[in-house]
């Protein structure tokens, strides 16, 4: 369990995400905190599956699109992630960082402007010993 996460609508969307992807999320004990809205998240494991994500919704994840990309990884299917092409004028070509990295630990996956297409549970390599970061927080953090 992590305790007092903040979920304002801005931060929820990675968990909404994840939960429609047939991730197995609770968010129990809610309470304002500093006007802020704070929830207990319990997190089983699940077998998630490939999705599409685009549109309205971008914006409220656009932070989070290296860590879900890691997610998409690892499930059933493929997923596509579009309307992101803010992603390349971040610290990073950050749609660029995440595609060479998927490859890097044996992802297929194919890009374009704005758009980025994963094959889960492909080929999926544990032992690698380096993936570039390229000086991006982010990437690194999710990688």
């Amino acid at each position: 369990m992590i305790r007092d996460v903040g979920i304002n609508p801005t931060r929820a969307a990675l968990i909404n995400v994840l939960k429609e992807m047939g991730g197995h999320i609770e968010l129990t004990e809610a309470k304002k905190v500093s006007n802020e809205e704070v929830c207990n998240i319990l997190v089983k494991h699940s077998q998630l599956k490939g999705t599409d994500i685009g549109g309205e919704i971008i914006p409220s994840l656009i932070d989070e699109i290296p860590i879900l990309s890691i997610a998409a990884s690892f499930a059933d299917g493929k997923s596509t992630i579009s309307d992101i092409g803010e992603l390349r004028v971040k610290e990073s070509d950050r749609l660029n960082a995440i595609s060479q990295g998927l490859r890097a630990i044996g992802i297929k996956n194919l890009t374009d402007k704005t758009s980025i297409t994963i094959e889960g549970k492909t080929g999926y390599i544990d032992q690698i010993d380096n993936i570039e970061s390229f000086d991006d927080h982010r990437i690194a953090m999710s990688f």
